[in-house]
């Protein structure tokens, strides 16, 4: 039974980890915080952490699936024809880096 409880601590220890990670922070330390105080706490504590908004969007625009508004600045999807934000049409012709790093053109709607 001892093992079971064991099992499951540790389980829920990498969950919280993960959840932390989401959140733009450090998975190590939420897991290590849940491991050698419980589970419960470590939840909680990572709950009244703040997030870490810059780390959140770095990692969106390293995946390539957003790019920033030129007008306001603000994470658009890169297909986006129009910024949800400012309504600019996004009309330059754009040449950007990849992360992988080759070079992608995206041509974009010209009015």
């Amino acid at each position: 039974m001892e093992y079971l409880i064991a099992i499951f601590w540790i389980l829920f220890s990498f969950a919280i980890g993960f959840f932390n990670r989401t959140r733009g922070n450090s998975t190590t330390t939420a897991f290590f915080l849940s491991i050698f105080l419980s589970p419960l706490l470590g939840f909680i504590i990572v709950i009244l952490t703040p997030r870490n908004q810059e780390i959140i969007e770095n990692r969106l625009l390293e995946s390539g699936d957003v790019k920033r508004c030129p007008e306001c600045a603000e994470l658009i999807k890169r297909r986006a024809r129009r910024c949800k934000y400012c309504l600019t049409v996004q009309t330059e012709d754009k040449i950007d880096t990849a992360p992988s790093g080759y070079i992608r053109r995206s041509t974009l709607i010209k009015h």
